[in-house]
């Protein structure tokens, strides 16, 4: 994973896969970073609330955020 300024996060392992918001949170908290993360409220999986979209009283990570919702928000 690399930042802006080049620097490459994840020296010692890489993700076999596409890695989930609570992962990349871990790589970004361990580099000093903060990161909040939030309940899904559809899948209740954490993510990144950087990335999250608010609906109604609760949070839509991109994991099940569509367009639609945007509606009815």
């Amino acid at each position: 994973m690399l930042c802006r300024d080049d620097q490459v996060l994840t020296e010692d392992a890489s993700f076999d896969t596409y890695p989930t918001d609570a992962q990349i949170a871990v790589v970004l908290q361990g580099s000093g970073l903060d990161v909040e993360l939030e309940m899904c409220k559809m899948c209740r999986q954490e993510v990144l609330l950087a990335t999250a979209h608010r609906h109604d009283n609760g949070w839509v990570g991109t994991c099940c955020w569509d367009d639609r919702l945007r509606m009815t928000a």
